[in-house]
């Protein structure tokens, strides 16, 4: 008798829930993106950073119609300066949203923001925040795009 192949949702099966639950494609996407998980309550404080490359990226994201934001975010006593690099010019009018992968910032390319870049956020309250870019640059320090 012929042993069954594993599908790659079966192989996810087994990591995320230690066992194999033999679910289809469809249904371990219903189950992943629910929906219910949020992301709320974020504090970050007394940082001091230099040589810094990317900018920080708070990203929601929209899916289905629906909109997924990140909740209650403080940023308080940062000190960036960034790194005096070469820098590309991409000044695209779109960043996707990749919704369904997790957002690496390699994915987003070149952010039109060098210090901070947020999108379907909420409730961001920014106290003391220092940016210094040593260059003159197309890139703005703060971008928000859809935030309330």
């Amino acid at each position: 008798m012929a042993k069954k192949r594993r599908t790659a949702s079966d192989k996810l099966n087994t990591l995320l829930f230690g066992k194999d639950l033999r679910v289809t494609e469809g249904e371990l996407a219903k189950k992943l993106f629910n929906g219910k998980s949020r992301i709320s309550d974020i504090i970050i404080k007394d940082v001091r950073a230099s040589g810094v490359e990317l900018p920080i990226i708070i990203a929601g994201y929209r899916q289905k119609g629906r909109v997924k934001r990140v909740e209650n975010i403080t940023f308080k006593n940062l000190s960036i300066k960034y790194a005096d690099i070469p820098e590309t010019v991409d000044r695209r009018m779109f960043i996707p949203e990749y919704a369904r992968e997790y957002p690496e910032c390699w994915r987003f390319r070149n952010l039109p923001a060098y210090a901070l870049w947020i999108r379907h956020a909420e409730n961001v309250h920014i106290e003391n925040f220092n940016c210094i870019h040593p260059k003159k640059t197309w890139k703005k320090a703060i971008i928000k795009e859809d935030v309330i």
